[in-house]
C-alpha cells in the first residue's frame, strides 16, 4: 500500500518566514505611500509646514524599504 501521508517538509524551513516579512514590507510601503500621498495632498490644500515635515520623513521611510525590497532576492 502506498504512503498517504504528506511529507513532513516539502520546503525550506525559512521559506515562509521570509516571504511573511517580504509581504510585511510590502504591506509597510504601501501604507507608508498612502500615508504619503495623502499627506502631499494635504500639505498642498493647508500649506502647513509639520505637515509637510511629516509627508517628508513618510517620503524617506518609503524609499528606504522600496530600497530593502530591491535588495532581497
Amino acid at each position: 500500500m502506498a504512503d498517504d501521508r504528506l511529507p513532513t517538509q516539502t520546503f525550506h524551513p525559512n521559506a515562509g518566514e521570509k516571504v511573511m516579512n517580504r509581504l510585511k514590507l510590502i504591506l509597510f510601503t504601501l501604507n507608508n505611500y498612502a500615508a504619503y500621498a495623502q499627506d502631499r495632498a494635504g500639505a498642498e490644500m493647508f500649506g502647513g509646514q509639520l505637515r509637510r515635515k511629516r509627508t517628508m520623513a513618510r517620503r524617506d521611510l518609503v524609499i528606504k524599504a522600496l530600497d530593502g525590497l530591491r535588495q532581497q532576492p
